[in-house]
């Protein structure tokens, strides 16, 4: 298998230690960690920080029904959904595990989305907070309604808003006709095999991105995403608010449940993974690490307090979960040996 494209950013205390940049990342645009791409769920901390925002505000309790802010959940199972349990995957709310109503004409996805939380069935003996099912959308989506509701403001805002606090300069969340315009010969292409076993662009057309819809399809850069992480770390403009904020939520780890959709013991905080050395499979990371990933982590990123060490990568080709790993690992023992020196 031959990456189109490689780009990596590491730094320490802060301070850039690693910029690596390989390949293309769309036919006739070089590979660079400026390069704009779609990165779904490994934008997803962005929104929990926004969460945690409200909660260090006193503006919001992390075990708050969500019926307290959004019309729908106040009757049955529904009622006792709390933002922990949004943020921990343990609502049942998982695109995959539920059963969803039927789409209608002229619905958008945000709109089904809304819809289908507050609709859906969920699996048989599911009992919110006992049980673990990642989700891409559909906690995201609730959870986006909730603080769109405290702050009185739409989700994409809200989002952008925190995106500029770490100084995240080329990430999007929902973008105009005119902003698609301009940035779809600057943004780079995620790869995917096809149904003839080639690796292929993903399609990617205006209302891909016309919508925010949080943990699915903001766009951003791997060094805007390293910036995040050096926020989380009390670097940067966002100082030392963001690391309290980023304490708050990796520090809250739920119980150690088989995750219906991983599969697996998988460590999550909220809205965070954590031990990031068990999705690595590599001892170079300490169990204070915390991060997140998306598309079967062919971009991932992290931050390792005990080293003041961010680490952020993109492969634009989505391969299988295994090899995945794999490469990851290689990469991230090759970039911790030259932080090392």
């Amino acid at each position: 298998m031959v990456t189109n494209g490689v780009a990596v950013y590491a730094s320490r205390g802060g301070v850039t230690a690693v910029t690596y940049e390989e390949g293309l990342a769309r036919r006739g645009l070089a590979m660079s960690v400026r390069t704009p791409h779609v990165f779904s769920c490994a934008l997803k901390p962005l929104l929990a920080y926004s969460a945690a925002e409200l909660v260090l505000a006193g503006d919001l309790s992390f075990d708050d029904h969500v019926g307290r802010y959004v019309s729908g959940f106040d009757t049955g199972w529904r009622s006792r959904l709390t933002v922990r349990h949004l943020l921990q995957h343990t609502s049942g709310l998982s695109e995959l595990a539920v059963e969803w109503p039927p789409p209608r004409p002229g619905e958008t996805h945000t709109e089904r989305l809304s819809r289908g939380a507050r609709e859906a069935r969920l699996p048989a003996g599911w009992a919110p907070g006992a049980q673990a099912a990642y989700s891409v959308s559909l906690d995201w989506q609730v959870l986006g309604e909730v603080v769109s509701t405290i702050h009185n403001r739409p989700i994409g805002a809200v989002i952008l808003k925190a995106a500029r606090v770490f100084g995240m300069a080329t990430t999007y969340f929902g973008v105009s006709l005119g902003t698609f315009r301009y940035l779809r010969p600057r943004l780079g292409d995620l790869f995917r095999l096809d149904n003839g076993g080639r690796m292929a662009a993903v399609p990617l057309d205006y209302e891909a991105l016309a919508e925010a819809v949080p943990g699915a399809n903001g766009v951003s850069s791997v060094l805007d995403l390293g910036r995040m992480y050096e926020g989380a770390l009390g670097h940067g403009p966002a100082g030392i608010n963001a690391r309290a904020a980023f304490e708050l939520l990796r520090t809250s780890v739920r119980p150690d449940l088989e995750d219906l959709i991983e599969g697996g013991d998988r460590p999550y905080a909220l809205g965070l993974a954590v031990d990031m050395p068990k999705y690595f499979a590599s001892p170079v990371l300490s169990s204070a690490s915390f991060g997140h990933a998306a598309f079967s982590g062919a971009i991932t990123g992290l931050a390792d307090p005990s080293t003041e060490t961010v680490v952020i990568m993109l492969f634009n080709d989505v391969i299988d979960g295994l090899r995945s790993m794999y490469r990851r690992r290689l990469l991230m023992d090759q970039v911790m040996q030259i932080i090392a020196g």
